[in-house]
């Protein structure tokens, strides 16, 4: 049997344009939830960035009332949610890279 991980990454930057939201709303975003909710058997793991949940919140509660009922089949165990608030982390490997480079040129670099 052949097992597939699904995480679905949401993410607008900030500053994006009004019209850029709303048509990845209209497209992706509104779609997804819809049929999430619609399948609570599917399981995935969903990543929404900051900008677009407070984008959503402002403009489209509908859609993030949507939101609010798919996370709460946390409890069936139909989604991971998972959230970065407005900037995304580095990678280890690249702050590991980073950090190997630059301690060949004699800098220290403190990472976390």
């Amino acid at each position: 049997m052949l097992n597939l991980i699904l995480v679905i990454h949401c993410h607008q930057p900030i500053g994006n344009f009004g019209h850029v939201f709303d048509m990845a709303h209209k497209k992706c975003y509104r779609p997804l939830l819809e049929l999430l909710e619609s399948h609570p058997a599917v399981k995935v793991g969903l990543h929404f960035s900051g900008p677009l949940l407070e984008w959503l919140d402002k403009q489209r509660p509908e859609s993030q009332e949507i939101l609010r009922r798919v996370l709460s089949a946390l409890i069936r165990v139909q989604v991971c949610f998972s959230c970065t608030p407005y900037f995304s982390n580095l990678d280890k490997s690249a702050i590991f890279n980073l950090s190997s480079n630059l301690s060949k040129r004699e800098h220290s670099v403190s990472t976390i």
